[in-house]
């Protein structure tokens, strides 16, 4: 029997992921079933259970995935409040937290998913915000793991807005003003 290549199951698992995250993203968590996966990705439920281990399994992996996505193109900046303010701009892509932290409320799986998700955020953005206190940007007091957990949600928050046409100020005021919050957050004296 011919043995497959790490390449063409490093495919077949990234296959699997890319139908997960378009059922995520079309039909939400009820349509993230095994069937669905299965149909998209053109695949057996042997294949599926050989990459992972279930739904639990394949909802975590998906967790990684969704942050890789939503991280696509986060360089690391001098100015912190660029980025953020980069962060909150609706870019045309959907984002599936704002969805999944309702069904975490009910579902244990998608709610260690989300923390799996939220512990990759911090870990990722805390080097960016210490580094900015570093160089006094943000005051050094500031916790900058609850910073980081703050600027998730506003991100959440905002997109779920854009998505849902809620505002009753506007998106552009509504990211200004916190922006503002964040600049006073700068010890006495520092350069905006």
């Amino acid at each position: 029997m011919p043995k497959v290549s790490d390449e063409h199951k490093a495919r077949v698992r990234q296959r699997l992921l890319d139908a997960a995250h378009e059922c995520l993203l079309e039909k939400g968590m009820e349509g993230l079933t095994t069937r669905n996966v299965l149909e998209r990705a053109g695949v057996s439920a042997g294949t599926l259970y050989h990459y992972f281990s279930g739904k639990d399994d394949l909802v975590m992996a998906l967790a990684d995935r969704v942050a890789e996505v939503e991280f696509v193109n986060i360089e690391p900046e001098t100015d912190l409040l660029a980025l953020v303010g980069r962060l909150l701009q609706p870019d045309g892509t959907y984002s599936v937290l704002p969805e999944l932290r309702v069904r975490a409320r009910v579902d244990e799986d998608v709610r260690r998913a989300l923390s799996h998700y939220d512990q990759l955020t911090i870990t990722r953005f805390i080097p960016l915000v210490e580094q900015s206190q570093r160089d006094g940007l943000i005051d050094p007091e500031v916790d900058a793991a609850a910073l980081v957990e703050l600027v998730e949600l506003v991100f959440e928050a905002v997109h779920a807005h854009v998505e849902a046409r809620t505002y009753v100020t506007s998106h552009a005021r509504v990211v200004n003003t916190f922006l503002h919050i964040l600049s006073s957050l700068q010890p006495q004296g520092a350069p905006l």
